[in-house]
């Protein structure tokens, strides 16, 4: 999963293709973030609800955020345009909140994980510590750095995945 702030058509076509020195041209990807830490779309709902708490409101769910698809195979990837209201509830993080973010945003992750019935009959090992692990933060920083980008230049965000 990654997300990109820029040209929302030029990335999504440069997706399908699979054109990754496409995806690194600054003149059509402005910022982008790795998400690549083994996390499902529920996880970014949950990140979306603590930030929309710790803002006083904002959009409840970031899966119902992801407008038009602008790339992808189907059943297999996708790039979707983000909603503008997502983006801005993201740039509006204060840097000094990110490390509680992280926090709140690894707690919710791992409640998920215990409503899964495999994992909560100890199917999937526990991980006793409540600290985010690497990357969370530095993760949660990149989102915040490209929703920033695309707001301070007027560029759409694009979300994609694939299998």
């Amino acid at each position: 999963m990654d997300l990109y702030a820029g040209d929302a058509d030029g990335i999504g076509r440069a997706f399908t293709r699979n054109d990754f020195p496409a995806l690194e041209n600054p003149r059509m990807v402005l910022a982008h973030a790795d998400l690549s830490l083994d996390l499902w779309f529920v996880d970014f709902d949950s990140l979306t609800q603590a930030v929309s708490r710790l803002a006083g409101g904002g959009p409840a769910s970031f899966v119902e955020s992801l407008g038009r698809s602008v790339g992808g195979t189907p059943d297999e990837s996708d790039a979707s345009v983000v909603d503008p209201h997502w983006v801005e509830l993201m740039a509006g993080v204060p840097d000094a909140s990110l490390p509680e973010l992280a926090r709140a945003w690894w707690t919710a992750v791992r409640a998920e994980l215990a409503s899964i019935p495999a994992y909560a009959e100890g199917g999937i090992p526990r991980d006793p510590d409540p600290t985010p692990p690497l990357g969370v933060e530095e993760a949660l920083r990149a989102i915040v750095a490209v929703c920033r980008t695309a707001r301070e230049r007027g560029a759409s965000v694009v979300f994609t995945w694939s299998l």
